[in-house]
């Protein structure tokens, strides 16, 4: 029994393969939409395709030649320019330079015949990179840092017009959702037609922290733009100063990056005998409240 099963298994296989060696010997049509990649053969020239970007070739060959191009990714249609004079080209001049067409297939249509493209000088400069990114923290977390990008800025290339159009480089949309820990992410730039970079990728990261509202003591009122014959006191002359922002971020803070003031100005048009200082904070942090609120001043002269 186990004999028989083998043998009709030898057969069935036989079988499968001498069929599929007859349908591969036979001929048949297939249609393919390939990408037209025009390029110079100068280095110091770059190729603006301004025609159709996709070629449709109606094929004609042996089943197995067909089924080689079929079964992968679909080759691009190459014209190598060995002149910078003419402003288009006939696709099907162009047949033999593409090996994928061998010489058991035959190009029975090609659609378009003819494609238009421009020539330009090729340029390069240096660009900033600008992070095209949304960033939704976690609920009771904050960014607690700069964004940083390394690097920050590409080496770019392309058609003078177009290269002395680009002022920056943005980085592909990405999104960070919920976060609540540090981000160190890599993400592609936007792809531009035409031009090239010498980096396709940069890292971008940030500090998320968890929020907390600190109180900094001891903070010292400054006196602003005071006459010289005059004097302002201010009482208290220290206050606290209540700050939001992330936990190691405010645990690193000096009070000296606080900053507290009182306007001669502002006392002299007051009628109410107490003034709200201005405060100035680093950034990524919030303010919150002073205390006190307000505090009393006297005006003397010198």
């Amino acid at each position: 029994m186990k004999n028989k099963i083998i043998t009709i298994s030898l057969i069935t296989l036989f079988s499968i393969i001498l069929w599929g060696f007859i349908t591969l010997s036979k001929e048949y049509n297939y249609r393919i939409k390939s990408e037209i990649k025009i390029e110079s053969q100068n280095p110091e020239f770059q190729v603006i395709n301004e025609g159709a970007k996709f070629v449709d070739l109606k094929l004609k060959g042996k089943g197995l030649a067909l089924f080689k191009i079929a079964l992968g990714k679909t080759p691009d249609f190459k014209v190598n320019l060995t002149s910078n004079e003419n402003n288009q080209v006939l696709l099907g001049d162009f047949i033999e330079e593409n090996n994928w067409i061998t010489h058991e297939i035959l190009v029975d249509e090609i659609t378009p015949q003819i494609v238009k493209f421009k020539i330009e000088k090729v340029a390069s400069k240096t660009v900033k990179i600008i992070p095209d990114v949304k960033i939704e923290t976690k609920s009771g977390y904050m960014i607690s840092s700069k964004i940083e990008l390394t690097p920050d800025t590409v080496r770019i290339s392309g058609p003078k017009s177009l290269v002395n159009k680009i002022k920056n480089i943005k980085t592909q949309y990405f999104e960070f959702n919920n976060i609540e820990q540090n981000i160190e992410q890599i993400i592609e730039l936007e792809k531009i037609p035409n031009l090239n970079y010498k980096k396709q990728k940069v890292k971008i990261s940030f500090d998320v922290q968890q929020i907390v509202d600190k109180i900094f003591s001891n903070i010292k009122v400054h006196t602003v733009s005071v006459p010289m014959d005059r004097h302002l006191i201010i009482y208290p002359s220290k206050i606290k100063v209540v700050l939001r922002g992330g936990i190691d971020f405010l645990s690193k803070l000096p009070n000296d990056s606080i900053n507290a003031s009182i306007k001669y100005l502002d006392a002299v048009i007051d009628s109410t005998g107490t003034l709200a200082p201005e405060i100035k904070i680093p950034k990524f942090s919030k303010f919150i409240r002073t205390i006190p609120d307000r505090l009393e001043y006297i005006i003397k002269r010198n």
